[in-house]
């Protein structure tokens, strides 16, 4: 039997991931890369998007960030539903 497709899978939540979702609840109407995150959350610029890309993907998974591609550029939001 099939699940069906609009399922979202909980996050497992590590120190990262509640970095990036308090950051991003900081900017609610920012669209950022992840190189901005991670560089606002500390990191080298040479490590900012690595840093933060996987917390990013199981966010979107999870459905508690949105991703968006403007102009080539890949792009994420806190989904609507968890601003505070």
């Amino acid at each position: 039997m099939k699940e069906p497709l609009n399922v979202k899978e909980p996050v497992k939540k590590t120190p990262i991931k509640d970095q990036v979702l308090e950051f991003l609840n900081k900017n609610p109407y920012d669209k950022l890369t992840p190189t901005q995150i991670g560089m606002a959350l500390g990191k080298s610029y040479s490590n900012a998007s690595s840093s933060v890309n996987s917390s990013l993907k199981a966010l979107v998974k999870s459905g508690d960030v949105t991703r968006c591609k403007i102009d080539g550029k890949v792009l994420y939001q806190i989904h609507q539903k968890n601003i505070l």
